[in-house]
């Protein structure tokens, strides 16, 4: 009877583990076959956006189309006038400068006076001149006399030559003084003994601005050093520097934008106009000059920095807004709209080739366009759905 019982308990424990085991092996068969469907769950490349999540964030869709892309050479430079608008007024002779009314950022004319310069020497060049001016007509008279008196036989042919040279020496002299007295602004046929003075009267050579003043009342100034520079404005023009490996693409005619600091109008427009012919041994750069297609608006202040863009070539190319494109470890990504329905929307991650981008779109390279050719495609929101 007690053994009956022992085999009966056996026999119920073996049953209870048999149970036991069915039980734990049927979940892990479940397990290996159906996955549940959730976001963790789904591929790497494909995205799942809910509908209120698509139109909370503001994002479009649109698609790859053809646009005109131009290549440009960025640069920078400055403002600037040709040199024959850009003047330095100084001396020959120097002196001691008086009345000086103008001030830094004055407006002259042509012929405008500037400044009085007194010199003690400037007193020595006209009585030079004058006295010359004596001496020549006395040797003409004295030539022309020895000229009559040979032709009739009656003095030498060295007494005519002496006469012809004194008058030849001094009729260079005086012509050397005149140019002389020029050069300081003063007019040789003016001076007479009462107008001679020891103030050199200095005027405009041109229309402009005062850009700099050196002179100062009672301070003497001496030969060629500067006392005033004046820039005309009115023909504004743009250095700038090209790198070496780019100016093989510049040439004359070539429209540019550029852009200054604190200017309210965002660009303005010109053309390149000459191309320097030399490199800069130290920086391997080359000069490029260009007009400004306008000159309204641009401030006449020499020497402003501007920013521009060489535009080299134009073509029509298939492309997306730049705002469509998603970088990632240096591979560039557009989302591709697979399914839209009335609750979610899934997107596929594609990776393309990208050719020249702009500020507005970015080509897309023959090679991957037949990926995303007539779909719809990501062009809005894509930051917000690289964190997925």
């Amino acid at each position: 009877m007690k053994i009956l019982k022992i085999n009966s308990l056996i026999t119920l424990v073996l049953a209870i583990t048999l149970m036991a085991g069915c039980k734990s092996e049927k979940p892990q068969e479940n397990n290996d076959i159906n996955l549940p469907a959730s976001q963790d769950a789904k591929p790497d490349h494909l995205i799942v956006l809910s509908r209120a999540q698509f139109e909370s964030a503001e994002m479009k869709t649109g698609v790859i189309q053809p646009e005109k892309l131009e290549e440009f050479v960025r640069t920078t430079g400055y403002l600037s006038v040709p040199q024959e608008y850009r003047v330095v007024i100084s001396s020959y002779l120097g002196g001691y400068a008086s009345i000086t009314p103008l001030l830094l950022g004055d407006y002259v004319k042509k012929g405008q006076f500037l400044i009085n310069l007194t010199n003690p020497d400037i007193i020595n060049l006209q009585q030079d001149y004058l006295v010359s001016k004596q001496k020549l007509n006395y040797l003409k008279s004295v030539y022309d006399r020895q000229v009559v008196l040979a032709a009739e036989n009656i003095n030498s042919q060295d007494m005519l030559l002496m006469a012809e040279s004194d008058y030849n020496n001094m009729l260079t002299t005086k012509a050397a003084l005149g140019q002389t007295l020029r050069l300081i602004n003063i007019d040789p046929e003016q001076i007479t003994p009462e107008t001679v003075s020891p103030v050199v009267r200095l005027v405009s050579p041109i229309d402009g601005y005062i850009a700099s003043v050196n002179a100062v009342n009672g301070q003497f100034s001496g030969p060629g050093e500067k006392l005033f520079e004046i820039i005309n404005t009115d023909h504004l023009h743009l250095e700038m520097k090209i790198f070496e490996k780019d100016v093989m693409n510049v040439t004359p005619g070539q429209k540019i934008r550029f852009t200054l600091p604190d200017v309210k109008k965002s660009s303005f427009t010109g053309e390149v106009f000459k191309v320097g012919k030399s490199i800069n041994m130290e920086n391997r750069t080359v000069d490029i000059h260009a007009h400004p297609d306008i000159e309204y608006g641009l401030p006449g202040l020499i020497g402003m920095f501007v920013q521009a863009e060489i535009v080299t070539a134009d073509r029509m190319a298939e492309c997306v807004p730049v705002e469509a494109l998603a970088s990632l470890s240096g591979i560039d990504y557009i989302f591709v709209m697979r399914s839209a329905g009335n609750d979610s929307l899934v997107f596929e991650k594609i990776p393309v080739s990208v050719g020249l981008i702009n500020d507005q779109y970015a080509e897309i390279l023959p090679s991957s366009v037949p990926l995303i050719q007539g779909q719809q495609i990501l062009i809005n929101g894509v930051f917000g759905l690289m964190q997925e």
